[in-house]
């Protein structure tokens, strides 16, 4: 329920930055930047024959729900060690990269999603 609340929450953002005016019409100055694991772009455009959903990481998973409801550009944003989990300088190091990609790109409409957990 959680993760659906969370989603909902990033869906609602995008659309209000603009994203789904027009749909399937790119938003060219709409970005949504993924918190998460590396994504799989050609899984979430839907070119990787044979790849299923149990086969990619979890930002992968986020980024495609992104696409069905949006076409702003994404932006992988990894924030995952080495070994997949997720430390607390490897988010914050994300974060960093997130203000950063903000900075450099004053004119788009930015969102951000981060939908990540720990049991800690």
């Amino acid at each position: 329920m959680r993760t659906l609340l969370l989603a909902l929450i990033t869906l609602a953002a995008a659309a209000s930055a603009g994203c789904g005016a027009e749909p399937g019409a790119p938003a060219d100055d709409v970005a949504v930047l993924v918190l998460d694991s590396p994504v799989q772009m050609d899984f979430v455009e839907g070119r990787a024959a044979g790849l299923r959903a149990a086969d990619v990481a979890h930002g992968s998973l986020v980024a495609r729900v992104l696409r069905s409801y949006c076409r702003a550009r994404l932006v992988s944003v990894p924030v995952s060690d080495p070994d997949g989990g997720v430390s607390r300088g490897s988010y914050l190091e994300g974060l960093r990269n997130a203000v950063r990609r903000v900075e450099r790109h004053p004119d788009d409409r930015t969102v951000v999603n981060i939908s990540l957990s720990s049991p800690g």
